[in-house]
């Protein structure tokens, strides 16, 4: 059951006003510049990207919900994050306001082990908050970001 005055289709209350306000900000938060770039991009209709958009929201809002803990987008997040981060000032101002911090987009190498255990600590972690499974269809790794991936912070991509 959806808490109609929790934001972003929460299915339980987190019983901290500090974080239900965030995630109102988060819900809030004006993504049209990403969602219709997005949606030109890949030839989205509306609803598409406006569902992508939501998603993705959910998605981040795991990282208040589930802390601690890494968790794997489903195929359209993935798509609709990889262009939140390439608006770079845009993306650097939505973090400020809702991390407080740079919110990174860390991709496993292929074939990481943690990449079964990610998908499904995240089905389960979206599913306890948001309710319905949805059919959720996690990435196994970043499309858009192999074979660039990086292990370590500050070293050049891979070509």
């Amino acid at each position: 059951m959806v808490h109609s005055d929790m934001p972003l289709s929460l299915v339980r209350d987190p019983e901290n006003p500090h974080l239900v306000k965030r995630l109102q900000e988060l819900e809030a938060y004006d993504c049209s510049v990403v969602r219709l770039h997005v949606a030109e991009r890949l030839k989205w209709d509306e609803s598409r990207a406006k569902d992508a958009e939501f998603r993705t929201k959910q998605f981040m809002a795991l990282s208040f919900l589930d802390m601690g803990e890494a968790h794997a987008p489903e195929a359209d997040v993935d798509e609709f994050w990889h262009d939140m981060v390439m608006h770079t000032r845009w993306y650097h101002a939505f973090c400020d306001l809702i991390f407080g911090e740079y919110y990174h987009h860390m991709p496993e190498p292929a074939g990481a082990a943690l990449d079964k255990e990610r998908r499904e600590r995240s089905v389960a972690a979206a599913s306890l908050w948001f309710g319905e499974r949805r059919g959720f269809d996690m990435i196994m790794n970043c499309r858009r970001c192999q074979p660039m991936f990086t292990a370590r912070p500050g070293l050049a991509p891979r070509r």
